[in-house]
């Protein structure tokens, strides 16, 4: 991973920044925290059925 400011590691191997040099922010793709409660309950069902197909194909008859 290449980081664009200058930082130093510890002996054990720690990160340490700086108070002015912190990470630069990096994009959400997808975020649970940025989801309005329709998107969230949407996500919640959709999974929720998913699971349950794979659950009826595992225990459906052979």
């Amino acid at each position: 991973m290449v980081h664009s400011h200058s930082h130093s590691h510890g002996a054990a191997g720690a990160h340490h920044h700086a108070p002015d040099t912190p990470h630069p922010a990096q994009p959400a793709t997808l975020s649970l925290l940025r989801m309005t409660l329709a998107e969230r309950l949407g996500l919640a069902i959709l999974l929720s059925a998913g699971l349950w197909a794979l659950v009826w194909l595992a225990t459906g008859p052979a």
